[in-house]
C-alpha cells in the first residue's frame, strides 16, 4: 500500500500518461482535474481542482515580462490561459470557444497540472515534462504569480476562484466518468506491486 501523498499522486499522473492522454486533446484540463480529483480522494488524499490563470514562457519571455510586447526580444515566447490576465503577453482570444482559464489539483502539498504539455513549444524553448507535480513549498510566488521553473522555460499561475464556467461542461459533468474505472485499476495495480 502506498506511504506517501507523492506515491499516490505519481501513481494518478502514470495512469494519466497510459490510460487517458493518448485518448484526449492535450488540453483537455477540465477533465484532467475531474478524473484527478476523483482518484486521489478515492485513495484518501485530501485536495480540489482550482481555476488558474496560467502563464508559460521561455526565459527571455520571463526577463521581458515587465515590458510592452514591442519592446520584447525576438526570442521572447509565451502562451498561457486566463479571464483577466495580469501579465502582458496573455490576451483574450475573442474568437476562443471553451473554457477561458486553467484547471489543476491541488492537495495540502502540491499542485498537479496533468494536462501541462499542452504548452510545450520546443522550437521556443518551452518544454514541460509533463504532467507537472511540484511541491507548494518549492515553488516562488513572483509578481504574486506562484512560479516554478519547467525543463525548459517558467510555470507561472494565480488562483482564479470566481472563474467557475468549466463546471457546466461536459468533461466535468459526464466524460471524466468514461476513464474513472481504467484509471483507478491502474493506480492499484501501480500502488499495490510488490517491491522487488
Amino acid at each position: 500500500m502506498p506511504e506517501t501523498e507523492i506515491e499516490v499522486i505519481r501513481a494518478l499522473a502514470g495512469a494519466w500518461r497510459r490510460k487517458v492522454a493518448p485518448h484526449v486533446k492535450d488540453n483537455s484540463c477540465i477533465l484532467a482535474a475531474r478524473l484527478g480529483v476523483q482518484a486521489l480522494q478515492s485513495w484518501g488524499i485530501k485536495c480540489r481542482e482550482v481555476p488558474i490563470e496560467l502563464n508559460v514562457s521561455n526565459q527571455q519571455g520571463w526577463k521581458d515580462r515587465h515590458k510592452p510586447l514591442e519592446q520584447w526580444h525576438p526570442d521572447s515566447w509565451a502562451v498561457g490561459a486566463g479571464r483577466r490576465p495580469k501579465q502582458v503577453w496573455i490576451t483574450p482570444d475573442p474568437f476562443q470557444k471553451g473554457y477561458d482559464g486553467h484547471l489543476v489539483i491541488l492537495t495540502d502539498e502540491h499542485l498537479i497540472d496533468l494536462t501541462v504539455t499542452q504548452c510545450n513549444r520546443p522550437s521556443k524553448n518551452i518544454v514541460a515534462a509533463g504532467p507537472l507535480i511540484v511541491k507548494l513549498s518549492a515553488m516562488e510566488i513572483i509578481d504574486g504569480y506562484f512560479t516554478t521553473q519547467l525543463l525548459e522555460g517558467v510555470y507561472s499561475c494565480v488562483p482564479d476562484d470566481g472563474n467557475t464556467a468549466y463546471k457546466t461542461s461536459h468533461d466535468w459533468i459526464e466524460a471524466w466518468r468514461r476513464f474513472s474505472r481504467v484509471v483507478y485499476q491502474d493506480m492499484t495495480e501501480s500502488l499495490c506491486e510488490p517491491a522487488r
